[in-house]
């Protein structure tokens, strides 16, 4: 096919552009970001089902706490109304009753406080844990956030670098013969390039030299003809000085 030199750098440009996008595209879909909020997603999980646990621990430890408080409390009123029956009884066998009872609300008392102290101490170690484990959720939600943020604005960077590709690609595309547009076309969507180079001896479509009798085709074949890369299959721009 007929194509003048001029048209033929207007490929070579063209092909800059769309080589320009693919990195773009390809850029967009490999973000690292992406790859370390894939990365964070498991640490977010654990860091969460932590906070959870130590949560209900707290709750739990907070809980058992009350009760053995109001056990406590109950047990301070009871000896209470006992000391003072003791104290109105004139009756040795019911002050003997009252007595034993006293004595075991005191033990039952004693129980009860070393029990109450045990899980104070197992409430402050909870709330302890549970502390960190919100500085944990806060940090890793941050980092999330960071990253997601990151890929939000390198996504925008992006798009709006596609459309300037486009425009830029749209007014070039409009400077290329139709017919000559139609054959870059189908060969960039068939080989994945639709034009290239030949610097010197190197097909820039392959990074491979041309073996001689290609190389000989090559410079036969007139300038404002079309000539294909016999390994990659690209429109091979020749330089006409060469």
């Amino acid at each position: 096919m007929k194509a003048s030199p001029r048209q033929q750098q207007l490929l070579l440009e063209l092909q800059s552009l769309d080589t320009h996008k693919l990195r773009l595209n390809r850029r967009h879909k490999q973000l690292p970001e992406r790859a370390e909020l894939e990365a964070i997603a498991e640490r977010q999980r654990e860091v969460r089902a932590n906070f959870m646990r130590a949560q209900r621990t707290v709750e739990e430890a907070r809980g058992e706490l009350q009760r053995v408080e109001e056990e406590v409390a109950t047990v301070e009123q009871r000896h209470q109304r006992s000391s003072e029956r003791l104290a109105a009884s004139t009756q040795a066998k019911e002050a003997s009753a009252f007595q034993e009872e006293l004595d075991t609300l005191v033990r039952r008392r004693g129980v009860l406080e070393e029990r109450q102290l045990e899980l104070m101490e197992q409430a402050e170690a909870a709330e302890g844990q549970f502390t960190l484990s919100v500085v944990d959720v806060s940090d890793v939600d941050a980092e999330v956030q960071r990253l997601r943020d990151a890929i939000h604005q390198a996504e925008q960077q992006i798009a709006e670098e596609l459309a300037a590709l486009d425009e830029e690609r749209a007014g070039l595309a409009a400077e290329v013969q139709g017919p000559v547009l139609e054959v870059y076309e189908r060969t960039r969507e068939r080989y994945g390039i639709g034009a290239a180079r030949l610097r010197g001896t190197v097909s820039e479509g392959s990074n491979m030299e041309l073996d001689p009798a290609d190389l000989q085709t090559a410079r036969n074949t007139p300038a404002d003809e079309l000539f294909f890369c016999p390994t990659s299959g690209a429109i091979l721009v020749r330089d006409a000085a060469e």
